[in-house]
């Protein structure tokens, strides 16, 4: 496995500051020996590799964890990850938070939403709210689907993240991080992109998080009273969020 940690991240311009990005995995395609391919079959059973990633609300990688079989859960490469010394994962300030899908846990500088809940943003056409957590859902789905969208662009411009050629395993994961590279490159220099400008275009849903709630540390906060106390943190926001919503209904 190859982590990489992508500095310059511009998290802090945006009007939420304490929410700095989202985290998901994905698979791609992976070339083994046959006498390997039953780890690397993923939840669609391609032989895959899978990729957790980080990223900022301008479609910005900002750390990539890659070349791992494709069976492992996204929550356990999420846990290497954070508790492994020699992955350069860049550890937020107390109080800011990355947003996270339903089977991470809802931990200090991660923030998931409800369970059973309504979250996938289709679920939302056409319907009321029935509290604040579905309102808390359906922003955080909102906001989250910025990693959605890179992957997107990602796999479109390089397809051989689509049809990894018979490369040894030892390059395939470092090939993943210098697609991610350029991804940032072409981000940051291309102003006229095709891939970029078809995302941004296909974006259904653009909300404004009123409240989607420092120092440094370098852990992982999975202690009864972290869990707690993240648990306050994310109804705090609902609640806010329910409030400000009743208020201009």
């Amino acid at each position: 496995m190859t982590g990489g940690f992508f500095p310059g991240s511009r998290y802090e311009q945006y009007d939420c500051p304490n929410c700095v990005g989202a985290i998901d995995g994905t698979l791609v395609d992976a070339w083994v020996p046959p006498s390997r391919q039953n780890t690397f079959r993923g939840r669609k059973t391609t032989v895959s590799q899978n990729v957790l990633a980080a990223c900022d609300f301008d479609m910005l990688f900002t750390f990539i964890n890659s070349g791992w079989e494709g069976s492992p859960h996204d929550n356990a490469i999420l846990v290497a990850s954070i508790t492994r010394a020699d992955i350069q994962f860049p550890y937020l300030p107390h109080g800011k938070y990355y947003l996270v899908d339903a089977s991470v846990t809802n931990m200090p500088r991660f923030l998931a939403p409800f369970r059973s809940q309504y979250y996938h943003l289709q679920e939302f056409h056409g319907r009321h709210y029935s509290g604040p957590k579905e309102l808390f859902n359906h922003r955080h789905s909102s906001l989250r689907n910025v990693i959605e969208r890179k992957f997107g662009v990602l796999k479109k411009r390089f397809p051989i993240l689509r049809s990894m050629p018979i490369y040894k395993s030892t390059r395939q994961g470092p090939l993943v991080i210098a697609c991610c590279v350029l991804h940032n490159w072409i981000r940051l220099h291309v102003d006229m992109d095709p891939f970029f400008m078809e995302a941004d275009n296909e974006m259904a849903v653009e909300v404004e998080v009123d409240g989607l709630v420092g120092d440094h540390a370098d852990y992982v906060d999975m202690s009864q009273h972290g869990l707690t106390s993240q648990s306050n943190v994310r109804d705090a926001i609902a609640t806010a969020m329910w409030q400000n919503h009743v208020h201009h209904a």
